[in-house]
């Protein structure tokens, strides 16, 4: 295949461990309509998704091939990505972003014509690259408000920081893009953009039918005689995980199952299991397993509700776009989540769940009580018809009118 100009996308990452499925999406997307696109993952080691179409490839910068020592350029990423810094005394001795940028835009020699920056660190990246090569548009794609952060930001140091970068590069960006309705309305405000931001969805690819819904049973050997409440995404701390956990020794016997799936940090999924043990809730509770994300929804299809928590203050905690949400959608299985806009938005126009400010996990627990039957009888065409209307399918043609226009 011979590629025109205009047809080539540079895309930047700094995800560790696994790509987030909205950058796969979106690069599979513009190779179907014949871009070559080349995701640039600035940490070791991330996982290789399967069936990539040929004109998609995936560069690590950190391979010994492409530059200097992989384990230096480990540390220099922990030291200078936000969410693994553990002091903030590094903000005021480093300049994190400028410094990222200053020690990769070397290793990047890969021409291009449209380049997507994927989240806020690795924007002055971008445009290093751009003067770099003197040509190109810039399309910033904001996952979240990134200073909004404020369970991995958690001092206003490195909150003013970030989003004194954002002020700083967003404005002079060709296209942005974002999650939400309310993100996009709060970027255009902060920066009186000419242009609104292109919401993009977080919807997950349509699936027709599933086939089996035993995965997950199996996965944690569950009785299939159990009803399963799901939580999907990482084992972290502020996520009030907790909450659902201690919520449980409120049900009555016998109980649905608690299944968490998904990656976690090892300190914290202690904490968990320690929690469990001490409510004699091992029976009930299962946690610290994860799936790749190509199979995600043949576990999630099999639970009765999927579940999302109150991951406190911020706006990306209320008004954001939570994968998990549209993955559920897309397993046709009924939503039950923390008071937050952007999941009410979604939940309005599909009725398949219920958005709830519940007080404790003796209240969660009512409520869980009350809305399994009611999950029960939400009939299969309407879960059906809201997988098809938040399918990434009705997001491509916003992603391709702006990428386009920007051609």
């Amino acid at each position: 295949m011979v590629y025109e100009l205009g047809r080539k996308v540079l895309m930047l990452v700094a995800d560790k461990r696994q790509l987030d499925r909205r950058v796969l999406h979106e690069a599979v997307t513009l190779a179907k309509h014949d871009f070559r696109v080349n995701i640039v993952s600035l940490y070791p080691d991330v996982c290789q998704p399967t069936n990539l179409p040929p004109n998609v490839v995936i560069t690590e910068l950190s391979n010994e091939s492409r530059g200097g020592n992989k384990k230096q350029l480990e540390e220099l990423l922990k030291k200078n990505i936000p969410r693994t810094i553990q002091e903030h005394i590094y903000f005021g001795l480093l300049d994190p972003a400028n410094k990222l940028a200053e020690r990769f835009k070397s290793l990047i020699n890969d021409d291009w014509d449209i380049l997507i920056a994927h989240d806020l660190p690795v924007l002055p990246l971008a445009f290093m690259l751009h003067q770099k090569q003197g040509r190109g548009r810039v399309v910033f794609d904001a996952h979240e408000i990134y200073d909004e952060q404020h369970d991995a930001l958690i001092t206003k140091t490195a909150r003013n920081y970030w989003r004194a970068i954002e002020d700083l590069y967003v404005p002079q960006c060709d296209g942005v893009l974002t999650v939400s309705s309310g993100l996009a309305e709060e970027l255009r405000e902060r920066h009186s953009l000419t242009a609104p931001p292109t919401v993009l969805l977080n919807a997950f690819p349509y699936v027709e039918a599933f086939k089996a819904k035993n995965a997950l049973y199996e996965l944690y050997d569950i009785s299939p005689k159990r009803k399963i409440v799901l939580c999907q995404g990482g084992i972290l701390p502020n996520r009030s995980l907790e909450e659902f956990i201690c919520a449980w020794e409120f049900l009555p016997l016998p109980r649905p199952a608690l299944v968490f799936l998904g990656f976690g940090v090892k300190g914290y999924m202690q904490e968990l299991e320690l929690l469990i043990t001490g409510l004699d809730l091992q029976h009930d509770v299962f946690f610290g397993k994860a799936v790749v994300p190509d199979e995600i929804l043949e576990y999630t299809c099999c639970a009765a509700l999927g579940l999302i928590s109150n991951r406190g203050e911020g706006k990306n905690n209320t008004d954001g776009s939570p994968n998990r949400l549209f993955e559920y959608i897309q397993a046709r299985v009924p939503v039950l989540s923390y008071e937050h806009n952007g999941v009410r938005n979604i939940i309005a126009q599909t009725n398949t769940g219920w958005v709830v400010n519940w007080e404790s996990p003796e209240h969660l627990a009512k409520i869980i009580q009350a809305m399994l039957p009611e999950a029960e009888a939400i009939c299969e065409e309407k879960l059906a018809q809201a997988a098809e209307k938040f399918s990434w399918e009705n997001e491509e043609p916003k992603l391709l009118s702006l990428i386009n226009t920007l051609t």
